[in-house]
């Protein structure tokens, strides 16, 4: 028996408020040894821009996304007996939300 898909916790899937390196969170999965982070820009996932394997349910994005764009992010839990992926979510980062007054 394959083991369970993680379930997809942060951002909420259609958030369009998201910083440039934002953090993502997942449910953990009984039995997991690994889960792979992969954030493209379809939904189709042909265009993975950033990619990351952790033993954690959550990792901060470190190389910085780009602004007003909607990603797309899905987590693949894997352990010995195979790998299975979550569904997709999607998020967003609208730039004049994001800034800031210094003063």
């Amino acid at each position: 028996q394959g083991i369970q898909a993680p379930g997809l916790v942060s951002p909420p899937d259609g958030a369009t408020d998201q910083i440039l390196l934002p953090s993502i969170v997942w449910s953990a999965v009984p039995g997991t040894e690994d889960y792979l982070l992969e954030i493209a820009t379809d939904p189709t996932f042909a265009n993975v821009v950033y990619s990351f394997t952790t033993a954690a349910t959550a990792h901060t994005v470190e190389s910085p996304l780009s602004w007003e764009t909607v990603y797309y992010w899905r987590v693949t839990a894997g352990n010995p007996c195979g790998l299975t992926a979550s569904s997709s979510s999607s998020f967003g980062n609208d730039q004049m939300r994001s800034v800031r007054s210094s003063q």
